[in-house]
């Protein structure tokens, strides 16, 4: 029914610190990828969860039978 899904999740753990999850699923031209990520999130002003952050990200990919693991920086 939906060929494009995704849900992001974002918790406070402290004024500086956030802690979250986010997850997708699509169909494009019959091959579903599907994603699920970690994420941590730092917040200089103490602001949580707004303003500029510098975080980590890392998470499981998949695409027809091929399975994969990434990690990265965030910075928004």
């Amino acid at each position: 029914m939906y060929k494009w899904f995704g849900i992001d999740y974002e918790r406070t753990i402290s004024p500086k610190v956030t802690l979250g999850a986010s997850g997708s699923l699509q169909t494009i031209s019959g091959v579903e990828y599907t994603r699920v990520t970690f994420i941590t999130h730092y917040y200089p002003q103490h602001s949580a969860p707004a303003g500029f952050y510098i975080g980590a990200v890392a998470g499981f990919h998949r695409a027809r039978h091929a399975h994969a693991f990434g990690a990265g920086m965030d910075v928004g």
